[in-house]
């Protein structure tokens, strides 16, 4: 989920900085509760003060990970396929 921090009253309102840094630590203690990390995409201001982007994304399993090796010789390229797509590594 992307998250917008700013004045619902007027979205082109930001926050003051002590207002984003106390909104930015209740949403990241959210996240931990939910098994999710938070993390701030972009902040910036404003006329009236900050407006903030973060992701909540929940934590991947250590069995969701595949790994994958390949070699390559000179200009050969090696390469694997997602979903049709040849994807060079």
């Amino acid at each position: 989920m992307c998250y917008v921090l700013c004045n619902t009253e007027c979205a082109s309102h930001g926050l003051s900085v002590a207002e984003m840094d106390a909104s930015v630590v209740t949403l990241r203690r959210l996240a931990e509760k939910l098994n999710a990390e938070c993390v701030e995409l972009r902040r910036r201001q404003e006329h009236h003060g900050y407006i903030a982007d973060l992701l909540i994304r929940e934590r991947a399993d250590e069995r969701d990970f595949i790994e994958v090796r390949s070699a390559g010789q000179d200009r050969i390229f090696t390469g694997v396929k997602f979903s049709g797509k040849r994807i060079t590594l």
